[in-house]
């Protein structure tokens, strides 16, 4: 059978769709910041392939090498991918907000972030005294299941906008830490050993210009392209997703982003507002 969710007498759906409209263009500024990061580390990659003959080969013995690569710049990485994940945190409290200010009510309202079921349980439930979530539920009683069977913003329900929300936290005090990776899927082989050099200690810090290949087997030879498949990866500290892809990663976030607002507008009866988002949001970085 099909559910019916209604708003409060005094929903202003004109004001709700307004703001709806706000939480979208804060969300495409997130994917703003992420191209702008993508732009510099595309920048990196193509100044370390002219570094080595311009297509990355490079032939190796025992040993290793050490040469000078392009600089990359941690500050604008971090700052650029720190301003992405800032922006698509707010988009969801945006939707929290704009429920309430469509039902009359002054202040802001933050979307709620859990570390497991219990606690988001004890949330929308009342248990735990968060005024601000019994205005979003009372303005739309529909997000109560929306967060308990849709949204499920916990490691375990939807680890993508729960780990959104740690980066956002990790960003406001510190720079999200990256690294600089072989893709594992398109590291290149170590010839005669059958390891590849994802597995052999290939890995450049940002802000240095040593790149360094070592710890080859004694009998191996290397011949490859090693700088066409580099990866922009959070460094194994970042929780949640340390060692995995930036951009495969926060790609992804902003989809979940952008289908809690696709949610709201289905509860609350509103024709789908008619914004190109989640083809922005698809469209691959690198």
């Amino acid at each position: 059978m099909a559910r019916h969710f209604h708003f409060g007498v005094s929903m202003d759906k004109a004001m709700l769709e307004k703001r709806l409209r706000q939480a979208h263009a804060k969300l495409l500024r997130a994917h703003d910041h992420l191209r702008e990061a993508s732009f510099h580390f595309q920048n990196y990659r193509a100044e370390l392939l002219k570094a080595t003959g311009g297509d990355g080969g490079l032939a190796l013995r025992a040993g290793g090498i050490r040469f000078d690569g392009p600089t990359l710049n941690p500050a604008l990485l971090s700052l650029a991918i720190g301003d992405a994940v800032q922006c698509g945190r707010a988009a969801l409290d945006y939707v929290s907000s704009a429920i309430v200010a469509a039902d009359g009510k002054r202040g802001r309202a933050s979307f709620p972030i859990s570390e497991d079921a219990n606690d988001l349980e004890a949330k929308v439930s009342g248990k735990k005294k968060l005024p601000e979530l019994r205005k979003v539920i009372a303005a739309l009683p529909a997000m109560e299941a929306l967060l308990r069977d849709k949204f499920k913003p916990y490691p375990e329900g939807n680890r993508l906008i729960w780990g959104l929300g740690k980066l956002a936290n990790l960003d406001k005090h510190n720079l999200i830490l990256l690294s600089v990776a072989q893709s594992v899927a398109q590291a290149p082989e170590v010839l005669g050993t059958g390891f590849h050099m994802k597995n052999v200690g290939f890995i450049g810090q940002p802000g240095s210009r040593q790149v360094l290949i070592s710890d080859l087997p004694a009998d191996a030879a290397f011949v490859g392209k090693p700088f066409q498949s580099l990866e922009l990866v959070f460094s194994p500290e970042v929780e949640p997703f340390g060692g995995q892809g930036v951009f495969a990663m926060l790609g992804p976030c902003f989809l979940e982003v952008c289908n809690v607002i696709r949610e709201v507008e289905r509860a609350s009866g509103l024709v789908r507002i008619p914004l190109e988002t989640e083809g922005k949001l698809s469209s691959p970085l690198a």
